[in-house]
């Protein structure tokens, strides 16, 4: 490594107090949003296939700068989490 290498973790932008509680509100919205989903799929008689996928959608609706991977992970922390 040469003398002048930094790490691009060091390199990376860093966010104000502003910046991290939008994103915490935001995390908390979209948690709220894919357990009301969850429960109504659910009681509309969707398997858990079904659930997770309207979940799913309705992230990638109320986020589309997420990607379907990174949706689909938000719904399975909110399922694992209701279901312990």
């Amino acid at each position: 490594m040469s003398g002048d290498y930094v790490s691009p973790y060091l390199q990376r932008r860093l966010r104000n107090f502003e910046e991290v509680r939008q994103r915490q509100i935001s995390r908390q919205v979209l948690d709220t949003v894919i357990e009301q989903v969850l429960g109504d799929a659910k009681t509309d008689g969707h398997g858990p296939v079904g659930q997770i996928d309207l979940a799913t959608r309705a992230v990638l609706r109320a986020r589309p700068d997420m990607s379907a991977l990174d949706a689909l992970e938000a719904v399975e922390k909110v399922r694992r989490r209701s279901l312990s």
